[in-house]
């Protein structure tokens, strides 16, 4: 169904077309006592007025200013427009409305679903709600290494693909929830260049790219990222560290070679590997266990330090003062 188009007055007031419905009533957000109808897109939404004005200072707004006669009403409820998308919409007042619905913000829903939320709480000004969102997506994108690296394979299961990073992205940027951006912006760096300059296709909004201001952090990152990666969690490759062995130092040149010719145009490493193919194959080709050791040691500290370093390469400061300053919204 698509949106009517309103007609104009001789007062000069738009009121819509009445031979055609107006809206498609949501069979998930309709409270038949409702007492304001929301529309986005061609959804309506009943809804309780005053139980979106208590939580939100922006609705409040909207719904307390009086409209110009003659105000389109349906079942005696007023209509008031919004140009926020009705998924989006939909996600928001089953948060704000339904006390069911918000344990699942912590538990079930998907990354798509929480990107929605957290940019319409913030429009919205809804501030536990969006506290509710940033919580649940720091089980995707947390503050630490270990639980960034442990979440790869939820991120994997619950995002839709590259979209997903993109828009969350974009989303953090526009929402100041800067906790976030760190790690979402590092899961963006790893991307193949093409698709960071280009975009990725989505099914639902045709073509997915980063803001502009993103795009230019994560390509100026990448350089900075290989070079963490050489001097941090590849630098067994060049320090004598372990032993002198020529049959050590030629399997590590061996393994450091292929690792490297492995990496993007742009010279890009991922310093956040762990380089496991790279050990078994110090392993399989009879490095001595000093060595084993030396490069495991290196690997796992110069991962460390590199997570330390993320939200600065992306000019976002430090770990503890994105912490501390979220903690304080």
């Amino acid at each position: 169904m698509s949106r009517p188009k309103p007609n104009e007055t001789s007062s000069g007031f738009e009121s819509p077309r009445t031979d055609e419905p107006l809206f498609q009533p949501s069979s998930e957000v309709w409270y038949k006592d409702g007492n304001t109808i929301l529309i986005a897109g061609d959804e309506g939404f009943r809804v309780y007025a005053g139980m979106l004005s208590e939580q939100s200072s922006v609705f409040a707004d909207m719904l307390e200013i009086p409209l110009p006669a003659p105000q389109a009403t349906h079942e005696g409820c007023p209509l008031v427009w919004i140009s926020d998308s009705a998924v989006e919409m939909r996600y928001l007042l089953k948060s704000m409305l339904d006390p069911r619905y918000i344990l699942k913000i912590n538990q079930t829903l998907d990354l798509p679903a929480l990107c929605s939320i957290l940019r319409l709480s913030t429009k919205y000004n809804v501030v536990h709600i969006r506290r509710r969102a940033i919580e649940a997506l720091q089980h995707y994108f947390p503050t630490t290494l270990s639980a960034y690296y442990n979440a790869r394979e939820r991120r994997r299961l619950s995002s839709g693909g590259v979209s997903t990073y993109f828009l969350l992205a974009n989303t953090c940027r526009e929402a100041n929830a800067n906790v976030l951006l760190p790690s979402i912006l590092y899961s963006c760096s790893a991307q193949q260049l093409d698709t960071i300059l280009d975009g990725v296709p989505d099914s639902h909004q045709g073509r997915v790219e980063l803001s502009h201001k993103n795009k230019s952090a994560v390509i100026q990152s990448r350089h900075q990222l290989a070079h963490l990666a050489r001097t941090g969690t590849l630098r067994w490759l060049y320090s004598g560290e372990g032993c002198s062995d020529k049959r050590c130092v030629a399997i590590r040149r061996r393994v450091g070679a292929r690792l490297l010719e492995g990496r993007s145009i742009d010279g890009f490493v991922n310093p956040l590997s762990t380089f496991n193919d790279a050990l078994v194959e110090l392993i399989d080709g009879d490095c001595c266990e000093a060595c084993q050791n030396a490069v495991e040691r290196c690997v796992d500290n110069g991962r460390e330090e590199v997570w330390k370093k993320v939200p600065s390469v992306f000019g976002l400061g430090s770990w503890d003062v994105l912490v501390k300053a979220y903690g304080q919204e």
